[in-house]
């Protein structure tokens, strides 16, 4: 698998969140159901710092990651004015080994399977549990079989 290592600064955002598990493939109905809600609320993030970045951030005190908390987001430049039923998260600094995801996005699941079960344990890498784990979408993101997003996982050295 390819990865480039990145060191990015903690940055705040506002979005929607949800608790959901990979049990009966739960998630991957509720994920695509939490991103089609925030779109139809995007417009109502006050400071925002652009509309063309997205995240899809993933957290969890289950180290099977088998449930977790998913949160689709915007970067903002304060978290004053949040509107009702979203949250702001801080998003901590660190060091990240950054993957690419291309074509369809519903298969954003297996390059996150590959980076965390197979990548992260043969490398000489550590995840390191007090950062974020996200999703980034930018203007590369599509709906069909050109998509690129990135997969952004803390490690530590």
């Amino acid at each position: 698998m390819e990865q480039r290592y990145e060191t990015k600064e903690s940055f705040d955002v506002v979005g929607m969140n949800i608790s959901t598990t990979m049990k009966e493939t739960k998630n991957k109905i509720e994920i695509p159901q939490l991103w089609g809600n925030f779109h139809k609320r995007f417009n109502e993030i006050q400071n925002r710092k652009g509309d063309k970045i997205f995240f899809g951030i993933c957290d969890s005190d289950d180290p099977t990651w088998e449930n977790f908390d998913y949160c689709t987001a915007v970067e903002v430049n304060s978290v004053n004015d949040i509107p009702t039923g979203m949250i702001s998260k801080k998003i901590p600094n660190s060091k990240y080994a950054v993957f690419l995801h291309k074509g369809d996005f519903m298969k954003i699941g297996e390059t996150w399977d590959k980076a965390m079960k197979e990548w992260l344990p043969s490398s000489d890498k550590k995840y390191n549990e007090e950062g974020i784990s996200f999703e980034l979408y930018d203007e590369r993101f599509t709906m069909d079989e050109n998509n690129i997003c990135e997969i952004w996982i803390p490690i530590k050295e």
